[in-house]
């Protein structure tokens, strides 16, 4: 189910970022474009994440995605771009430090 969630998180996310930024630069877009859809990634193949932390973390992003990319929220995009994708790291790797300490 984590490789699901992690689909729709990095899709969604990278399309929302396609509507919400205007940058010609090629090389910016393509920075951005790793970093954000890394935690995601991640997530779906690389860490073993509980389920719970992969739903968090793509529902999250999208709606944070989604509220900057129709308006709802103004707000300078890179920093939105920078701080949501280590805010997912965050998230994900709490999950795995949380699962290490729960462990009998």
């Amino acid at each position: 189910m984590r490789k699901i969630w992690s689909a729709i998180g990095a899709v969604g996310s990278l399309a929302l970022m396609v509507k919400a930024t205007h940058n010609p630069s090629a090389v910016l877009w393509v920075l951005f474009t790793c970093w954000v859809a890394a935690p995601f990634l991640a997530a779906g193949w690389v860490l073993p994440v509980p389920d719970w932390a992969a739903a968090t973390v793509a529902v999250g992003a999208l709606a944070i995605y989604a509220a900057v990319a129709f308006g709802a929220i103004a707000v300078k995009l890179g920093f939105l771009f920078l701080v949501v994708p280590a805010a997912c790291w965050a998230v994900l790797l709490g999950s795995l430090l949380l699962r290490r300490l729960l462990r009998p």
